[in-house]
């Protein structure tokens, strides 16, 4: 009996234990929603080594882009791209200076722009 409860308790525990969390995940979209989601794809090169900071609540850190292709949108020369934002979505782990890019993005409203899909939306193409 002692044994039997003991596994009970054991089953329930390992039930509601908290696992690898994947709350801040964010599924690959399809290419027609990424397009459709946003306001300019285009191919830019990552040009700045520095990071513009604007403080908010909370930094905020943007790269230089250098649009070389628009696909969609209105863009022209160098835009800035949200690479460590405010939420985990915003974060990138891309964006190396002198690579070139793929990138479905969002406009901030501000002239600045973020990435559709996070990580998804900037697709190295070198």
């Amino acid at each position: 009996m002692v044994r039997r409860t003991f596994g009970l308790i054991f089953l329930v525990f390992f039930v509601f234990l908290p696992h690898d969390a994947y709350a801040n995940y964010l599924r690959p979209l399809p290419l027609e929603k990424k397009v459709h989601n946003s306001d300019l794809v285009a191919v830019g090169v990552i040009t700045s080594t520095q990071d513009v900071v604007v403080q908010q609540r909370r930094e905020l850190r943007y790269q230089k882009v250098n649009i070389t292709r628009v696909l969609k949108g209105a863009a022209k020369g160098e835009i800035w791209l949200l690479v460590e934002g405010s939420i985990p979505e915003e974060n990138l782990a891309c964006c190396e200076p002198g690579k070139v890019y793929l990138i479905f993005l969002k406009s901030r409203g501000d002239g600045r722009y973020s990435s559709v899909n996070g990580n998804d939306g900037m697709l190295a193409l070198n």
